[in-house]
Protein backbone atom coordinates (compact mmCIF):
# COMPACT_ATOMS: atom_id res chain seq x y z
CA UNK A 1 0.00 0.00 0.00
CA UNK A 2 1.21 3.46 -1.17
CA UNK A 3 2.00 5.82 2.20
CA UNK A 4 1.57 10.17 2.08
CA UNK A 5 2.90 12.49 4.44
CA UNK A 6 0.47 15.50 4.06
CA UNK A 7 -0.08 18.54 5.62
CA UNK A 8 -3.68 19.31 7.22
CA UNK A 9 -5.66 22.18 6.14
CA UNK A 10 -7.43 24.29 9.07
CA UNK A 11 -10.80 23.46 10.07
CA UNK A 12 -12.87 26.39 7.40
CA UNK A 13 -10.22 25.39 4.63
CA UNK A 14 -11.20 21.96 4.85
CA UNK A 15 -15.15 22.70 5.18
CA UNK A 16 -14.65 24.94 2.17
CA UNK A 17 -13.08 21.50 0.05
CA UNK A 18 -15.40 19.27 1.42
CA UNK A 19 -18.36 21.57 -0.52
CA UNK A 20 -16.14 21.62 -3.38
CA UNK A 21 -16.07 17.67 -3.16
CA UNK A 22 -20.08 17.31 -2.61
CA UNK A 23 -20.55 19.87 -5.51
CA UNK A 24 -18.25 18.16 -8.09
CA UNK A 25 -20.03 14.45 -6.65
CA UNK A 26 -22.60 15.91 -8.34
CA UNK A 27 -21.86 15.96 -11.98
CA UNK A 28 -20.05 12.26 -11.09
CA UNK A 29 -16.63 14.03 -10.28
CA UNK A 30 -14.83 14.19 -6.51
CA UNK A 31 -16.06 10.41 -5.33
CA UNK A 32 -12.64 8.84 -4.51
CA UNK A 33 -12.12 12.05 -2.51
CA UNK A 34 -15.07 11.41 -0.40
CA UNK A 35 -14.24 8.34 1.17
CA UNK A 36 -13.96 7.59 4.66
CA UNK A 37 -11.09 9.36 6.58
CA UNK A 38 -10.04 11.28 3.79
CA UNK A 39 -9.75 14.88 4.68
CA UNK A 40 -8.68 18.05 2.67
CA UNK A 41 -4.99 18.41 2.89
CA UNK A 42 -1.49 19.41 0.70
CA UNK A 43 0.86 15.74 0.32
CA UNK A 44 3.89 16.66 0.79
CA UNK A 45 5.15 13.50 -0.45
CA UNK A 46 4.01 10.05 -2.00
CA UNK A 47 6.03 6.82 -1.35
CA UNK A 48 4.76 4.33 -3.54
CA UNK A 49 6.26 2.00 -1.34
CA UNK A 50 8.47 1.86 2.41
CA UNK A 51 9.95 -1.17 3.76
CA UNK A 52 10.12 -0.46 7.78
CA UNK A 53 6.55 2.00 8.63
CA UNK A 54 8.18 2.16 11.56
CA UNK A 55 11.08 4.00 10.62
CA UNK A 56 9.13 6.08 8.38
CA UNK A 57 6.73 7.33 10.99
CA UNK A 58 10.09 7.93 13.63
CA UNK A 59 11.26 10.14 10.16
CA UNK A 60 7.72 12.15 10.11
CA UNK A 61 7.55 12.57 14.25
CA UNK A 62 11.39 13.94 14.64
CA UNK A 63 10.82 16.32 11.31
CA UNK A 64 8.23 18.29 12.31
CA UNK A 65 9.50 20.08 15.92
CA UNK A 66 11.09 23.33 14.92
CA UNK A 67 8.57 23.63 11.80
CA UNK A 68 6.00 26.32 11.92
CA UNK A 69 2.61 26.13 10.33
CA UNK A 70 2.54 26.88 7.00
CA UNK A 71 0.33 29.69 5.30
CA UNK A 72 -1.04 28.49 1.79
CA UNK A 73 -2.57 30.88 -0.73
CA UNK A 74 -4.52 28.78 -3.64
CA UNK A 75 -5.23 31.11 -6.17
CA UNK A 76 -5.23 28.87 -9.57
CA UNK A 77 -7.31 25.74 -10.47
CA UNK A 78 -5.11 23.27 -12.56
CA UNK A 79 -5.14 20.17 -14.24
CA UNK A 80 -2.83 17.16 -13.84
CA UNK A 81 -2.88 15.51 -17.23
CA UNK A 82 -2.20 11.44 -17.51
CA UNK A 83 -4.21 8.23 -18.07
CA UNK A 84 -6.50 9.37 -14.75
CA UNK A 85 -6.47 13.11 -14.87
CA UNK A 86 -6.66 15.02 -11.42
CA UNK A 87 -8.41 18.36 -11.04
CA UNK A 88 -6.42 20.59 -8.67
CA UNK A 89 -5.95 24.20 -6.46
CA UNK A 90 -2.73 25.31 -6.88
CA UNK A 91 -1.05 27.08 -4.04
CA UNK A 92 1.39 29.90 -4.40
CA UNK A 93 4.66 28.71 -3.63
CA UNK A 94 6.96 29.81 -0.87
CA UNK A 95 10.25 28.98 -0.40
CA UNK A 96 9.94 28.08 3.55
CA UNK A 97 7.25 25.55 1.80
CA UNK A 98 9.79 24.08 -1.01
CA UNK A 99 12.79 24.17 1.55
CA UNK A 100 10.64 21.83 3.81
CA UNK A 101 9.19 19.46 0.99
CA UNK A 102 12.46 18.70 -0.13
CA UNK A 103 14.37 18.26 3.23
CA UNK A 104 11.08 15.62 3.60
CA UNK A 105 11.82 14.17 0.49
CA UNK A 106 15.54 13.77 1.31
CA UNK A 107 14.76 12.13 4.31
CA UNK A 108 12.52 9.43 3.44
CA UNK A 109 15.02 8.47 0.89
CA UNK A 110 14.93 5.04 2.12
CA UNK A 111 11.25 4.78 0.24
CA UNK A 112 10.28 5.12 -3.19
CA UNK A 113 8.62 8.71 -3.91
CA UNK A 114 6.30 9.35 -6.59
CA UNK A 115 7.92 10.91 -9.59
CA UNK A 116 5.64 14.24 -8.42
CA UNK A 117 7.12 14.66 -5.41
CA UNK A 118 10.65 14.14 -5.78
CA UNK A 119 12.48 17.54 -5.19
CA UNK A 120 12.16 20.18 -7.83
CA UNK A 121 9.56 18.43 -9.10
CA UNK A 122 6.78 19.23 -6.21
CA UNK A 123 3.93 21.88 -6.97
CA UNK A 124 1.76 22.14 -3.71
CA UNK A 125 -1.73 21.58 -4.28
CA UNK A 126 -5.30 20.40 -2.97
CA UNK A 127 -7.00 17.91 -5.35
CA UNK A 128 -10.93 18.19 -5.88
CA UNK A 129 -10.90 15.20 -8.21
CA UNK A 130 -8.62 12.64 -9.52
CA UNK A 131 -8.87 9.67 -11.71
CA UNK A 132 -10.80 11.22 -14.59
CA UNK A 133 -11.03 9.77 -17.57
CA UNK A 134 -13.56 11.94 -19.74
CA UNK A 135 -12.05 15.65 -21.14
CA UNK A 136 -15.85 16.78 -21.00
CA UNK A 137 -15.79 16.15 -17.52
CA UNK A 138 -12.33 17.77 -16.70
CA UNK A 139 -14.15 20.78 -18.52
CA UNK A 140 -16.97 20.63 -16.35
CA UNK A 141 -15.24 20.41 -12.75
CA UNK A 142 -13.08 23.27 -14.20
CA UNK A 143 -16.40 25.19 -14.81
CA UNK A 144 -17.94 24.45 -11.46
CA UNK A 145 -14.75 25.71 -9.77
CA UNK A 146 -14.04 28.90 -11.46
CA UNK A 147 -17.80 29.75 -11.41
CA UNK A 148 -17.85 29.53 -7.83
CA UNK A 149 -13.88 30.82 -7.21
CA UNK A 150 -12.82 32.77 -4.57
CA UNK A 151 -9.19 32.63 -3.45
CA UNK A 152 -8.51 30.03 -0.35
CA UNK A 153 -5.55 31.07 2.52
CA UNK A 154 -5.56 28.88 5.25
CA UNK A 155 -3.12 27.63 7.21
CA UNK A 156 -1.91 24.03 7.69
CA UNK A 157 -1.43 23.08 11.55
CA UNK A 158 -0.14 19.79 11.48
CA UNK A 159 2.14 17.36 9.51
CA UNK A 160 0.21 14.00 8.74
CA UNK A 161 1.75 10.45 7.73
CA UNK A 162 -1.40 8.14 6.24
CA UNK A 163 -1.76 4.69 4.26
CA UNK A 164 -4.45 4.40 1.34
CA UNK A 165 -6.57 3.15 0.28
CA UNK A 166 -8.61 2.90 2.58
CA UNK A 167 -7.27 6.01 4.27
CA UNK A 168 -5.31 5.01 7.97
CA UNK A 169 -3.92 8.05 9.93
CA UNK A 170 -0.56 6.75 11.02
CA UNK A 171 0.68 9.35 12.75
CA UNK A 172 -0.07 13.24 13.63
CA UNK A 173 2.25 15.78 14.85
CA UNK A 174 1.15 19.28 15.34
CA UNK A 175 3.36 22.21 13.64
CA UNK A 176 4.57 25.29 15.88
CA UNK A 177 1.53 28.15 16.22
CA UNK A 178 3.19 30.94 14.53
CA UNK A 179 3.16 30.51 10.48
CA UNK A 180 5.97 31.75 8.50
CA UNK A 181 5.48 35.08 6.30
CA UNK A 182 4.37 34.89 3.03
CA UNK A 183 6.30 37.64 1.77
CA UNK A 184 9.51 35.07 0.47
CA UNK A 185 6.86 34.06 -2.13
CA UNK A 186 8.79 33.21 -5.45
Amino acid sequence: MPFAVTMRLDDGAADRIRKMWLNLSRIGLALDCLVPRNEPHVTLAVLESYDDVEEMRSIVVSFAPGLSQVTLEFHAIGVYLGLGSSLCLLATPNIAMLKMQEKLVRQLRNGRVGLHYTAGNWTPHVTPSREIHQVELIAKGIEMLAGSWEPLVCVARRLELVRYLPVSLLETVPLASTPPSTKDTL
